[in-house]
């Protein structure tokens, strides 16, 4: 869950450091006059989420390639465009294994996650 830290400067300064040090802020450190506010990620698997977010991004454009792929070879004459028809139907293939790559790595992403929810 994101939360929100503020330190003033320069009374703690050493404090923010130390903060800084064990968390890593969400976007960009804020500065509001003599006060250091900082957005902060408290999910010890907040990073491997991204990844997970990622990943499906990943399979989402995969996806749009994969339909673009199958309308391409719906037009195509397999005995008069044999050459152009067998690369299309490699390149789904290939697609398509992608995929499945992709939600292994989501299942394997998963799996991490719960591990580090559980270890908090």
């Amino acid at each position: 869950m994101l939360q929100v830290a503020t330190f003033l400067v320069p009374a703690e300064q050493d404090k923010a450091n130390e903060f800084l040090k064990a968390h890593k802020p969400v976007g960009n450190i804020n500065f509001n006059k003599d006060t250091i506010v900082v957005f902060y990620e408290d999910d010890p698997a907040a990073d491997i989420v991204e990844l997970l977010e990622s990943v499906g991004n990943a399979k989402f454009q995969q996806g749009i390639a994969l339909h673009m792929l199958k309308r391409d070879i719906a037009g195509l004459n397999p005995v008069h465009n044999k050459g152009k028809y067998e690369e299309l139907d490699n390149a789904i293939r290939a697609t398509q294994e992608a995929m499945d790559d992709q939600d292994a790595k989501a299942d394997y992403l998963k799996g991490l996650i719960e591990e580090k929810r559980a270890a908090k």
